[in-house]
């Protein structure tokens, strides 16, 4: 019988309690951006519904949200999204 290949585990990191109330804590204060809350919420570590993660990001970010809301759309815009 033939080993076609060893099925690996995926790491989870483990998270106590300090270190979960230390991550909501980063989150609702909004220090917690970019990949590492995109990694603790695919982890499941933070659960946050869509709709009051775009409330959040909004909040924390007004002028940057209200920047991009009032921008004038460029006729190049649509070339933006085209990959080569």
């Amino acid at each position: 019988m033939k080993v076609r290949g060893i099925v690996m585990p995926r790491q989870k990191n483990y998270y106590g309690f300090v270190d979960r109330l230390r991550i909501e804590s980063l989150y609702r204060t909004g220090a917690l951006r970019g990949s590492a809350l995109t990694k603790l919420i695919e982890e499941g570590v933070l659960r946050v519904a869509p709709a009051a993660l775009a409330y959040d990001f909004a909040r924390w970010d007004p002028i940057g949200v209200r920047r991009r809301s009032t921008m004038k759309a460029s006729p190049f815009d649509h070339l933006r999204n085209i990959s080569i």
